[in-house]
């Protein structure tokens, strides 16, 4: 495991991706003690304390152009959650409680030979200190759980656990471990289109399995994760 540690930048999936584009470069983690940029799914901010916070993107260099490269983002979160003892929700928020502890950002990069690298990004809230007053009710971090953790040597157990275990080929990898964890059954979730959908399961191909007005209805990871179809895009609510 290449780990290359920065002290500040503005996010850690924009330096892992100049990364990729570099034939000569062989490294496998980016993590930042402080990250002033952090971004989610769909272009959201992510907020970060310094000292505080885990900030890290993982090359996965080995699934380029594998043809199901959202499953290796819900295969983090699962890692994630069963090392800090949390929950995970479609497509791969971590929860605590109800409330998101953290997330994985997924995205399909070219490398300098032009095949497609996913480039997982894991954001976790660590504390002790207090989240803003705008994201206290729907957030919370490690601190509150009652779980003291270093952030480095969080993300390099992480890391090692994910770039050095098994990873998935299919959802029937995949399936079962996050069943374990699973906090998404009841959950709301917008589509695009403005469609209210509560989620029933996580189903076949991670997608996931629901209700848009009493009508079964179903959204593929692939389309969440990468925006394959903004039509059918669905967050969580």
């Amino acid at each position: 495991m290449t780990w290359l540690e920065i002290d500040e930048t503005p996010s850690t999936q924009d330096e892992a991706v100049r990364l990729l584009l570099d034939p000569a470069d062989e490294t496998d983690v980016v993590f930042a003690r402080h990250q002033t940029g952090g971004k989610g799914r769909f272009g959201r901010t992510w907020y970060s304390v310094r000292g505080e916070s885990l900030a890290m993107s993982l090359i996965l260099r080995g699934a380029a152009d594998h043809p199901r490269p959202w499953l290796f983002g819900m295969h983090a979160a699962v890692v994630t959650a069963k090392l800090v003892g949390c929950r995970v929700r479609w497509p791969n928020d971590l929860t605590w409680e109800g409330r998101k502890l953290g997330g994985i950002l997924t995205e399909l990069r070219p490398d300098a030979t032009g095949r497609v690298v996913p480039v997982v990004g894991i954001g976790i809230n660590v504390g002790p200190s207090s989240l803003p007053s705008e994201v206290r009710e729907t957030a919370t971090t490690l601190a509150d759980a009652g779980r003291a953790v270093d952030p480095r040597g969080l993300g390099r157990d992480l890391a090692a656990m994910i770039l050095q275990g098994s990873w998935p080929e299919t959802w029937s990898d995949l399936a079962a471990g996050w069943g374990e964890v699973d906090d998404t059954p009841g959950k709301a979730y917008t589509t695009v289109a403005g469609e209210r959908m509560t989620a029933v399961r996580v189903g076949d191909d991670g997608r996931l399995e629901g209700l848009i007005d009493g009508r079964p209805a179903a959204v593929m990871a692939a389309e969440s994760l990468f925006g394959a179809d903004a039509g059918h895009t669905a967050s969580p609510k």
